[in-house]
């Protein structure tokens, strides 16, 4: 396999991940991520060093956003990227912890935000995101001829995080992904600031 493609739709930005490949152009990692939130890295400015600038891909998302905006932003920065990156191996960090009903990262951290406590907003995604997201990624590989791996990563709501991954493998199975709904637009302006950044790299 000469080029990798590294999918993260953890909770937390993979800054362990970005630190091992960002000097490489034969890897191309992409992430969405809370932000403001633990570590604290993951910039839409950060996109690699040296040989690799380029192909580091960081969507930091705002308190609040759910299942529909997260496949809007998949849609708009992931796949038209590494469709153009051709790899021939793709990898998705599937962490569950920004489920809604995850203790770490979803809702409860919304709700705390909105309460007025320093917090940061939570995830609002749900097992039929995952599954959509899922979806894409077996849209990518199925384009490119690559093969598809799920690697498991965190979630802290054992309930959530069994029907999340049910959901996953279901749709690898050959489920259909589901249909969301539309955006609320609460997306639009980080897909502006990221689009804004990648622009430099790739004809999006």
């Amino acid at each position: 396999v000469e080029r990798v493609a590294i999918l993260d739709w953890d909770v937390h930005h993979g800054n362990g991940t970005q630190r091992i490949f960002e000097r490489r152009a034969d890897v191309l990692y992409f992430s969405t991520h809370l932000s403001p939130f633990y570590p604290g890295t993951g910039r839409a400015e950060e996109v690699g060093a040296g040989a690799g600038v380029g192909y580091t891909v960081n969507v930091p998302m705002p308190g609040g956003l759910g299942d529909a905006e997260l496949e809007a932003l998949w849609r708009r920065v992931a796949m038209p990227i590494v469709e153009r990156f051709r790899p021939g191996l793709i990898i998705v960090s599937a962490g569950f912890d920004g489920h809604a009903d995850d203790p770490l990262g979803g809702r409860d951290a919304f709700e705390e935000q909105l309460a007025g406590r320093s917090v940061p907003g939570g995830s609002l995604l749900t097992e039929k995101g995952y599954a959509a997201l899922c979806g894409c990624a077996g849209e990518l590989a199925a384009s490119l001829g690559a093969p598809l791996m799920l690697v498991l990563e965190g979630g802290y709501a054992l309930g959530a995080l069994g029907r999340s991954v049910r959901a996953c493998v279901e749709v690898l199975a050959g489920a259909r992904p589901p249909e969301l709904g539309a955006c609320r637009g609460a997306e639009r302006l980080v897909l502006e600031r990221v689009l804004e950044v990648q622009r430099r790299f790739w004809p999006l």
